[in-house]
């Protein structure tokens, strides 16, 4: 994980609570598990810094926490339904068509 990402360890840490009594918590406090919420902070950071165009899919996936362009390849696509090429690309258009 990177320095903006937490990781569920630390996050037990600073709360002073177990594992599973911070997932309880957090569950029930904002609907989602801490995995699942971690996950697609991760990609929202990860679509903007796309969007942004001026980084590598390796610094991309560094940047939002994970360890090759490929593993965050493989997430990207399970979490938005496309590669991260494919979605920087259909906004870049997206963006064009707008500006006509």
């Amino acid at each position: 994980a990177t320095d903006s990402v937490p990781t569920v360890a630390a996050l037990t840490r600073e709360a002073g609570m177990s594992r599973s009594a911070f997932f309880d918590r957090f569950k029930s406090a904002l609907g989602s598990t801490p995995m699942d919420y971690a996950r697609a902070w991760r990609m929202a950071v990860a679509r903007d810094l796309l969007l942004r165009g001026d980084l590598t899919q390796e610094e991309i996936a560094h940047r939002v926490g994970y360890g090759s362009a490929s593993a965050f390849s493989m997430a990207f696509l399970r979490h938005e339904g496309m590669a991260p090429g494919r979605f920087a690309e259909r906004q870049t258009a997206d963006q064009r068509a707008r500006t006509v």
